[in-house]
């Protein structure tokens, strides 16, 4: 539970699927197509010579769900799975700017908000382009 925050986390650039309640007692499964919910908190590649790794599968090992606790309830939120389009594309670039003014990051030197954002952005692209394969 180290990853866990208390509350719903900040928007992020990051595109997501909806957030799904975690019955009590169950961990969360890093890979949610896989048939048990939270057995396997640990995950590790597969040989080379086994079954090809689905693109999902590899977006789930680099970005791990967001979970969180809201009004008692347990929550877990897996990155989107859908394409992208030029739509997306044109939507996070807007996204970004928009971000960079309501939080009043800074243009010159370090800035833990344009760093925070620009993660968020490369990790959006990461997530396109891993399923745009």
């Amino acid at each position: 539970k180290d990853n866990m925050i208390e509350g719903r986390p900040r928007e992020s650039l990051v595109l997501y699927e909806n957030p799904k309640e975690v019955p009590n007692g169950q961990e969360v499964n890093p890979n949610p197509h896989s048939k048990s919910f939270g057995s396997a908190r640990k995950m590790s590649l597969p040989p080379m010579e086994s079954r090809p790794i689905r693109p999902e599968e590899v977006l789930n090992m680099i970005l791990p769900p967001r979970e969180w606790v809201e009004q008692g309830m347990h929550f877990v939120q897996y990155v989107s799975h859908a394409p992208a389009s030029r739509i997306d594309v044109a939507r996070l670039r807007e996204m970004l700017d928009q971000k960079l003014i309501e939080r009043q990051a800074r243009e010159t030197g370090l800035c833990p908000v344009r760093i925070e954002l620009f993660t968020q952005c490369f990790d959006e692209i990461i997530r396109q382009v891993t399923l745009n394969q």
